[in-house]
C-alpha cells in the first residue's frame, strides 16, 4: 500500500483505496464519539469498534485493517499485547494511540513498543 501527499491510502495502482480502522477503548462513549467524528469521511470505513482485545486480535486476524485506532491503558492492560500482536503478525496495520497518558515518558514508551502515532484525549478534533 502506498499513501498520497494527503496521508491517504493508494491502492498499487494509484486508485484511492478506504481506510478501514480498527477501534479498541474501553469507553463507549469515547468509541462512539470517534465513529460519529468520522463518519462523514466518505473514504474511512470503521470495520469494528470493541473495548476487548480478544474480539481486536480477531478482527486484525481477519480483516488486517489499515489503522488500529486504541487507547494504551485498558482496563483489563491487554494494550500493550495487542501491540505486540500486530507486529508478531507482520500486519500492515498501523497503530495510533488515542490516550489521557499525556507524561513524555509515557508517550515515548507507546512509540517503544511499535505504535505509529499518538493523540491525547484532549486534543481538539
Amino acid at each position: 500500500m502506498e499513501w498520497d501527499n494527503n496521508l491517504k491510502p493508494r491502492k498499487q495502482d494509484g486508485r484511492p483505496m478506504q481506510l478501514s480502522i480498527l477501534i479498541v477503548d474501553d469507553y463507549p462513549i469515547v468509541r462512539y464519539g470517534i465513529m460519529r467524528l468520522l463518519e462523514g469521511e466518505s473514504d474511512i470505513h470503521i470495520i469494528a469498534d470493541t473495548s476487548s482485545c480478544k474480539t481486536a486480535e480477531e478482527v486484525l486476524h481477519n480483516n488486517a485493517p489499515v489503522l488500529l485506532l486504541m487507547d494504551i491503558q485498558s482496563q483489563n492492560g491487554c494494550a500493550h499485547k495487542l501491540i505486540k500482536n500486530v507486529s508478531e503478525l507482520d500486519l500492515a496495520t498501523k497503530i495510533l494511540v488515542n490516550s489521557a497518558q499525556t507524561e513524555d515518558w509515557q508517550i515515548i514508551d507507546a512509540f517503544r513498543h511499535g505504535v505509529h502515532g499518538y493523540i491525547t484525549k484532549n486534543a481538539e478534533p
